[in-house]
């Protein structure tokens, strides 16, 4: 026996793919159920995200060019494209990159607890 943090990356990989299929084999409602809340966790986090870059864009655009402002204000060109860009994001980030980034959150995070629990324990050769 020896603790995990001497086993190497691609031995680490197997026996966390093994897990991931028993758990999966021997309670897939609970493991549905766990992916399901991390890929929602995920995709909410990557919308506040998104979210937050564009408000803070839209704000540089508007309060930390005054200059720029200030020459665009009169026929508003700078604040209507810079809002276009800012629903585009906003919209695009519903969609399927809102998905797939929802997805990456649930695998980094299931990757994260499983070899954490791999390394609290000590494994079998």
């Amino acid at each position: 026996m020896r603790h995990a943090r001497k086993l190497s990356f691609i031995d680490k990989t197997t026996i966390i793919f093994h897990r991931m299929l028993a758990q999966c084999a021997t309670e897939p409602r609970q493991f549905t159920q766990a992916l399901i809340y991390r890929v929602i966790t995920g995709w909410g986090l990557y919308n506040i995200l998104i979210w937050f870059y564009s408000g803070i864009t839209l704000l540089s655009e508007l309060a930390f060019n005054p200059e720029q402002f200030y020459r665009d204000f009169a026929s508003l060109s700078l604040v209507q494209s810079q809002a276009q860009l800012t629903y585009d994001t906003l919209t695009a980030s519903f969609g399927w990159q809102g998905g797939w980034a929802g997805f990456l959150f649930a695998v980094v995070v299931t990757w994260a607890k499983l070899e954490a629990e791999l390394e609290s324990g000590l494994c079998n050769d």
